[in-house]
């Protein structure tokens, strides 16, 4: 990613529990777009699950942002942590072979 790139921002939270123990959906969007700022990249939109399926194949936020790289409206998904995206090693190497 360049100085310059669009991205989309990814939050999740699989359970009610928590936003209350300070990793809420307020909180991981405030670190995408500090870090969004400190690379220098637009952040187009952020999309949002909450309370979903341990399995990135049930979760319509995450197909969102998917969606909008795929139709070239952003060129990465930026998320607070990488076990927002995925907690499974091998479907994080799908999601980095899928992105380069």
């Amino acid at each position: 990613m360049q100085q310059g790139d669009r991205v989309v921002g990814y939050v999740r939270v699989s359970t009610d529990g928590q936003g209350a123990t300070g990793y809420s959906i307020d909180a991981q969007a405030a670190v995408i777009e500090s870090e969004c700022l400190r690379r220098g990249w637009t952040l187009v939109e952020v999309f949002k699950d909450v309370a979903s399926a341990a399995s990135v194949k049930k979760r319509p936020g995450y197909d969102k942002a998917v969606d909008a790289c795929e139709r070239g409206d952003a060129q990465g998904i930026v998320a607070a942590k990488l076990d927002r995206i995925s907690r499974s090693v091998t479907s994080e190497l799908c999601c980095n072979v899928a992105w380069r």
